[in-house]
């Protein structure tokens, strides 16, 4: 027969108060954003020696099959040297593999977190903002591992820029054409918010002009005999 003793249920009531005082991670469901035939073009830039296949200048992103949580995605690059590569990769957003960040879970939080088989740790949220990426202003939510700062659309998690420093080169990723949603409409050519802001610009130069003639006619008046 088993008797617990003084000693043992001071040990198991300290380990439940642990239990229940220790803080908990907020994992977020591993939502798949993104359907067969989205793609995103990527802007890819570096400095120093990038190892072999990073010399990248451009790079794209294709859903090739969806089907549950996995997810079949072609990466294309084009190198330094003019070379043309292709690969088609198997995410797997139930066991965390997710190659490179191009794509993760969708509707991430601040706070939320997402497992990663390759680092066999989690990647947390720790910023969300509005950002303008491929013509529309976009919720972006960002979180980073050991050489990467990582930024995804959070309606899709797409990836949308990425800033890496590695001991012997840097690497900027950065979206540049998607069908994943559609640009904002230009005005006269600029967008909508910059347009706005130079007409408030504008408006207010002009009041502040308005102002001083009528301060300057004011002035004059009293002048005169």
């Amino acid at each position: 027969m088993f008797v617990m003793t003084l000693k043992h249920g001071f040990a198991a009531v300290l380990l439940v108060a642990l239990m229940l005082t220790a803080p908990v991670a907020v994992f977020a469901q591993a939502t798949v954003g993104v359907k067969v035939g989205d793609y995103a073009e990527y802007n890819v830039s570096f400095t120093g020696t990038p190892m072999e296949g990073h010399d990248a200048n451009w790079a794209k992103m294709t859903v090739d099959a969806v089907e549950g949580g996995q997810v079949n995605v072609t990466f294309s690059s084009l190198l330094a040297d003019g070379t043309v590569e292709n690969a088609t990769e198997y995410l797997n957003f139930d066991t965390g593999r997710y190659i490179d960040y191009f794509v993760v879970p969708a509707g991430l939080q601040l706070g939320d977190s997402f497992y990663d088989s390759f680092l066999g740790n989690n990647v947390s949220i720790y910023k969300v903002e509005v950002k303008n990426y491929a013509g529309a202003d976009r919720t972006i939510v960002t979180g980073d591992t050991p050489e990467t700062v990582w930024q995804w659309d959070q309606a899709t998690g797409v990836l949308v820029e990425a800033d890496s420093t590695y001991p012997d080169f840097t690497l900027h990723t950065v979206i540049d054409t998607t069908n994943l949603w559609a640009p904002q409409p230009k005005i006269l050519g600029l967008d909508p918010l910059i347009f706005y802001a130079l007409i408030a610009a504008i408006a207010a130069a002009i009041a502040i002009i308005a102002v001083a003639v009528v301060l300057r006619k004011k002035a004059a008046s009293k002048g005169s005999p």
